[in-house]
């Protein structure tokens, strides 16, 4: 049968975006470091970030042991700038030539987290009491405080802001004019200032991004805690509340989960990967409802289709509501709860329609299986720099009996091939991941499920390679079959984002496979659409050709049962990517679906309020593809001892 289906998750922005506006047009913008904007790379390692406002005053790294990395995986569906432990920072050079005596606006757009002393996010602050204070800098405290420390020669004089949630993304700005210190955080209402007792005393040490310098002898000192920065701007003056509101909303349009405030599921997300087809639905906020609020709406498997009856109540905990459905829900399906501009707080706040719009949960009431993981630690090796051998390891999990007196018949296996840019691994050994999916599939669905560690750029490895080491595991699979009880006869490939183009590929030369599932995936890189990775050939992903490389001009005569995912706002890889490749599936003669989901962006299936309906939607695809799952329990007496 063929077909192609597109499924839309409608999500409603709640700003519009300014178009045309930059910060360019507020005057004197002396830095603008933004998302993926010019950022140089080496080796996947970033060493220069190009600074958009002017020709200098770039951010950038020669020492290559404390170079960031740039993530194409993560928040906010942008290329940001991350670190792979807590040593990466830049620097932004001739800063003396910057002239802030008439005053400075800085905000900064980002994540931290791990901290557990002063993280300095921008400046230049140096000093103790025996050599003076000079210049500034913005952070957080080791107790999550938003702070912006002062020079003033003979002293330090410290603004304190709010809190800071080190889960959630951050937007900050600081402003300084005539010893006027004013704090704006994008999750607060409040603004935080004070007046200091003199003029702060400048730096010409050059401004440090994510690090600061040591009082004692004025070297610097990288933070300890993990960050990714998407956005620093500078403007050389204390920009007016209009001018500062300008800049302030194209930050809110531009990256509105570091703006995330008020009104909304406790905790963030709250959902359930395995419910009961007796149970009853609880939800908690972060205020207490009004007992007017008017409920939820529940559907089973589709947004807006297939509303579920049942009744709603508050709790006696009036910031928890509970609904119960009519009849019992049906196994193996998908509830889906739409917190669209429904309920409201006793203060009569409506909820916020933003990232978190959704709770789902999957209904699961029969054979759950065990579970056992092992980690192989070396399926070949290779020598990728002279003299130095090199490790491709790999990681199996497969389900087990949970009655002691069955044995499972061999079970299908997935393969899941990671993303991360290709930007991971050392010169000695590759990394394996099995991405946050197998642990469901293996317990709930009972398929086997295999992370594939291949080599990525920091392993000086390549396009060819890579698919060469995947082939490897396949083998390994194959080769240990009795030993792990697999049925390689029934074989899945997966993947997210970078691993998209590899899984997908190898799906189509490998004879067992039926199923392919792809997130945000990339399979076309002869027309790239407005992805912006994958472009070039940075990782001889065009070697031998771009056609080549890429899925859909290699889809195998019986196609295997294609599900693709991706997030309609993603800037990273082209949405078309995955619609054009389900249609070069059909054509071929085999089964694709695909869901668009409107307002997600690139790492939107790995967590947060789509990855239980990613899971579902998994599920069903290993269910379509592979035969006998959840009949695979065989008898086995117990011999006797004689």
């Amino acid at each position: 049968m063929k077909k192609i289906t597109k499924i839309l998750f409608l999500i409603s922005s709640f700003v519009i975006a300014q178009e045309g506006f930059t910060p360019l047009d507020v005057p004197n913008c002396q830095i603008l470091l933004i998302d993926g904007t010019e950022i140089q790379e080496e080796n996947s390692d970033v060493f220069q970030w190009n600074n958009q406002a002017q020709d200098k005053f770039h951010a950038v790294q020669s020492d290559t042991d404390l170079r960031p990395v740039s993530s194409y995986e993560t928040w906010p569906g942008y290329v940001t700038l991350a670190n792979e432990g807590e040593r990466e920072f830049l620097s932004v050079q001739d800063t003396q030539d910057l002239d802030l005596s008439a005053g400075f606006t800085v905000f900064y757009v980002g994540k931290t987290k791990n901290m557990t002393a002063l993280t300095s996010l921008v400046g230049n602050h140096v000093g103790n009491t025996e050599i003076g204070y000079t210049g500034w800098r913005l952070g957080i405290s080791k107790i999550f405080q938003i702070k912006a420390d002062f020079g003033l020669g003979t002293e330090k004089q410290t603004l304190n802001g709010g809190i800071h949630n080190p889960d959630n993304p951050i937007a900050l700005s600081l402003q300084y004019s005539n010893k006027n210190v004013e704090i704006q955080q994008g999750t607060l209402d409040n603004v935080f200032s004070r007046k200091l007792s003199g003029d702060y005393v400048s730096s010409d040490r050059p401004l440090l991004l994510n690090a600061q310098y040591k009082p004692t002898n004025l070297s610097w000192i990288p933070v300890t805690s993990d960050y990714e920065m998407a956005c620093v701007i500078l403007f050389n003056r204390d920009l007016d509340a209009s001018e500062h509101d300008q800049v302030w909303q194209w930050l809110k349009n531009k990256y509105p989960d570091a703006f995330d405030k008020g009104f909304g599921l406790e905790e963030g997300f709250k959902g359930e990967k395995n419910i009961s087809k007796n149970a009853s639905l609880e939800i908690s906020f972060n205020k207490e409802l009004n007992s007017n609020t008017e409920f939820p709406k529940v559907y089973k498997n589709d947004l807006n289709e297939n509303p579920i009856d049942g009744a709603w109540e508050i709790l006696n905990d009036a910031s928890k509501i509970k609904f119960t459905p009519s009849s019992a829900f049906e196994k193996g399906s998908l509830i889906v709860v739409d917190l669209l501009n429904t309920v409201t707080s006793s203060e009569g706040d409506a909820y916020e329609n933003k990232k978190e719009r959704y709770v789902s949960y999957i209904v699961e009431t029969e054979q759950i299986f065990d579970i056992e993981s092992f980690l192989i630690p070396s399926i070949k090796t290779t020598e990728q720099s002279p003299g130095i051998q090199h490790t491709i390891p790999l990681e199996i999990s497969i389900p087990k009996s949970s009655d002691s007196e069955k044995s499972l018949s061999p079970t299908p296996v997935v393969f899941w091939v990671h993303g991360g840019a290709w930007s991971g691994g050392t010169l000695t050994e590759s990394f394996p991941a099995q991405g946050s999916f197998s642990s469901y599939l293996v317990k709930n669905v009972g398929v086997a499920v295999i992370g594939v560690a291949y080599r990525c750029k920091g392993s000086l490895g390549n396009f060819t390679e890579a698919m060469e080491d995947i082939a490897s595991a396949v083998q390994w699979a194959k080769d240990n079959a009795e030993e792990y009880n697999l049925d390689v006869t029934q074989i899945g490939f997966a993947g997210g984002s970078a691993g998209g183009p590899l899984s997908a590929l190898a799906a189509q030369r490998t004879e067992e496979c039926l199923l392919y599932v792809g997130f945000n995936g990339l399979f076309d890189f002869v027309n790239l659409g407005d992805s912006s990775f994958g472009v070039g050939d940075g990782y001889g992903q065009t070697t031998p050709s771009a056609e080549a490389n890429s899925a859909i001009y290699n889809i195998k005569e019986v196609p295997p049962y294609t599900l693709l995912l991706h997030g309609a706002d993603d800037t990273t890889i082209d949405p078309s990517q995955s619609t054009r490749f389900a249609e070069a599936v059909i054509e071929k003669g085999g089964t694709a679906k695909v869901n668009i989901y409107e307002g997600e962006v690139h790492s939107f299936f790995s967590s947060g309020q789509m990855n239980i309906p990613c899971t579902w939607e998994f599920k069903e695809a290993c269910i379509k593809a592979f035969g006998n799952l959840g009949e695979t329990l065989t008898s086995s007496k117990k011999k006797e001892k004689i």
